[in-house]
C-alpha cells in the first residue's frame, strides 16, 4: 500500500494528523515524517509506524489504528464500540490495569470514522491469537489485571457518559437471529468444524445472546474490557499478561469479563481442572482489593451462564466474515460449545426466563 493509500484508509493519515494525535501526550511536539513497519487490514485498519520527529521527542514505535472498512464501521457503531478507544484517549481516564498506553484520538461521527495513538508493545510484549491457550501463570496475572479494573468502578459510583451497558438493541435482534442461522449452516458445511448439540438451535442461542444483556444488567456492576478473550492479549517480557483492544470496554457485571476469559484462554481440559481454582483466586483477588465480592457458589452460577454470550458472539463474527479469520472463529467456537454443554447453559437460561 503506498503513502497516499496509507492517508485515504487512517482518516487522512499524515504528519501533521499523528503530531495532533502524539500532542495529546506529548508536548510541543512536531512529526516531520514516518515510516510505516507493517499494516494490516481487519475489523479496524492498524498500523505500526516509526515517526520522526521534527520538533520536540516521543515514541520511536507507534501503533495506529483507524475505522475499518464501511461494513466494519456500521458493525461497531450500532455495538456503540466505533468511537470508544479515540474518546478513552482523548479523555487521559486511568484503567488501573495493563493495556498499551494510549497517546491520542480523533473522531469523525459525521464520516464514521474515528483515529487512533497507543503505545506499541511489539518489543516489549508478545501477542497472543485466538488458536494459543494461556498457561496458568498467564491466565492467573490475567485475572489479577481483570480484578483491579473492576474493583477501581465497584458499584459504579461514577460513569463516563461515553461508555455504556452493553445493550442488543431490537433492530440488532433480528439481525442476530439471521446471522446465528447462517453461522450454523457455515459450521454444517465446513470439515471439522465445531457442532452444537441436539438441544441447541440457532434461534435459541440467539435469543439466550439477546437474554445475556439483561443478565449482565443484574448484580455488581463494574466497569468491563468487554471483550477480554485470548486473542486481545499479550504477555510482558516479564510474563506477566495485558488487555489489548479496549472498543468494546463497557459497564456491567463482572462475569461477562472472568466467564469469556477464562473459557477463551484454556483448553476445555484445562478449563474443567482449574476453573474453580481460578474462580476463586479472582474472588480473593477482589477481596484484596477492598470490595465485598460474591460468594463462591453465586459467582460460580454466574459463570454458567457467560457461555451463551461467547458462543454467540463468535458465531456472528463468523458469519459476519469482516472481524476475524475464519481459523479463530473456529477455534472459539469449539471452546465456548464445550463449557456451553459443561455448563448445563441451555437449561439455566431455560430456567431463568421460562415464561
Amino acid at each position: 500500500m503506498t503513502r497516499r493509500d496509507y492517508s485515504k484508509a487512517f482518516y487522512k493519515l499524515n504528519p501533521e494528523t499523528l503530531s495532533e494525535l502524539l500532542g495529546q501526550s506529548f508536548k510541543n511536539i512536531k512529526v516531520g515524517s514516518f515510516h510505516v513497519k507493517d499494516f494490516h487490514a481487519g475489523t479496524n485498519f492498524s498500523l505500526r509506524l516509526e515517526p520522526k520527529y521534527s520538533q520536540g521527542s516521543g515514541p520511536g514505535s507507534v501503533f495506529v489504528k483507524s475505522s475499518g472498512k464501511p461494513a466494519s464501521r456500521l458493525a461497531l457503531a450500532a455495538l456503540g464500540a466505533l468511537y470508544t478507544e479515540a474518546q478513552l484517549a482523548q479523555s487521559k481516564i486511568t484503567l488501573p490495569f495493563r493495556h498499551p498506553r494510549l497517546y491520542g484520538g480523533l473522531c469523525n461521527k459525521k464520516r464514521l470514522l474515528s483515529l487512533l495513538a497507543e503505545e506499541d508493545i511489539s518489543e516489549s510484549g508478545v501477542c497472543h491469537t485466538p488458536l494459543e491457550t494461556l498457561s496458568l501463570g498467564e491466565v492467573r496475572s490475567g485475572l489479577d489485571e481483570l480484578a483491579k479494573l473492576h474493583a477501581s468502578c465497584w458499584g459504579l459510583k461514577e460513569k463516563e457518559n461515553f461508555i455504556e451497558p452493553w445493550r442488543l438493541q431490537k433492530p440488532l435482534g433480528k439481525l442476530s437471529a439471521v446471522n446465528m442461522i447462517r453461522s450454523f449452516n457455515i459450521l454444517k458445511n465446513t470439515d471439522n468444524a465445531p457442532q452444537p448439540g441436539k438441544n441447541l438451535n440457532p434461534l435459541r442461542l440467539s435469543r439466550e445472546f439477546q437474554e445475556s444483556s439483561l443478565l449482565y444488567g443484574e448484580g455488581a456492576q463494574t466497569l468491563l474490557h468487554g471483550d477480554p478473550h485470548v486473542g486481545n492479549t499479550y504477555t510482558t517480557l516479564e510474563g506477566r499478561l495485558g488487555f489489548l483492544d479496549l472498543q468494546l470496554i463497557r459497564y456491567g457485571n463482572w462475569s461477562s469479563d472472568i466467564g469469556y476469559f477464562l473459557i477463551s484462554s484454556l483448553l476445555p481440559e484445562v478449563r474443567r481442572q482449574y476453573l474453580e481454582e481460578l474462580l476463586h483466586y479472582y474472588l480473593e483477588r477482589l477481596e484484596s482489593l477492598s470490595v465485598d465480592a460474591p460468594k463462591f457458589q453465586e459467582a460460580l452460577h454466574s459463570i454458567r451462564y457467560t457461555p451463551a454470550f461467547g458462543l454467540a458472539s463468535w458465531l456472528h463474527t463468523l458469519a459476519f466474515k469482516i472481524f476475524q479469520e475464519k481459523k479463530y472463529c473456529l477455534e472459539m467456537a469449539e471452546r465456548f460449545f464445550s463449557a456451553y454443554e459443561d455448563f448445563d447453559t441451555g437449561n439455566l437460561f431455560k430456567k431463568r426466563f421460562m415464561k
